[in-house]
């Protein structure tokens, strides 16, 4: 039989070892509460990211449709105004005697120069395209590499968690 010393030696040990357990539980435990919490603000930041990411994507499409207004505004202004001018340019011509070559001429070149306008305005405007679809591709390749350097944060955390946890526990 045991004695009493190697008893209660035994029965300490049992208690330090249980001790010991549920102390190293616990800090997986919280190690786990705290990667959650981790994960819960990573979601949250993507979230807000993303979020971000469609408002400025928002932002810029409305931009363009302005654009693409103003634009046939001023395509139709450009029109009108030399629609108007034209006229004045005919009823000059015609009130010139003889009508002279000139005249003509000079209606040649407002109708010419009403379509180099015209094709100006629109030049300006396929640069606002442009310009807005490298803008729209710079933002998708910031979102795409949000989600990734996200996914890699993730993979990261549990590599760092499997490994710490590995730590911990004991195997015997």
């Amino acid at each position: 039989m045991c004695d009493p010393v190697t008893g209660v030696m035994v029965a300490v040990s049992l208690i330090q070892a249980q001790q010991q357990q549920q102390a190293e539980d616990a800090a997986v435990s919280q190690q786990n509460q705290m990667a959650e919490e981790n994960n819960r603000m990573q979601n949250e930041a993507l979230q807000r990211d993303m979020g971000s990411f469609y408002d400025e994507e928002i932002s810029m499409k409305e931009d363009l449709d302005r654009s693409l207004e103003d634009t046939a505004e001023e395509k139709l202004k450009l029109q009108i105004q030399g629609k108007r001018e034209q006229a004045t340019l005919q009823s000059q011509n015609l009130e010139t005697i003889g009508g002279g070559q000139s005249a003509d001429a000079i209606i040649a070149n407002h109708h010419r120069n009403v379509l180099m306008a015209g094709r100006d305005i629109e030049d300006n405007f396929q640069r606002g395209v442009s310009s807005f679809r490298r803008e729209r591709e710079g933002l998708q390749s910031d979102k795409i590499e949000g989600i990734k350097l996200y996914q890699q944060l993730i993979k990261l955390r549990e590599v760092v968690t499997l490994l710490k946890h590995q730590d911990l526990v004991k195997w015997d």
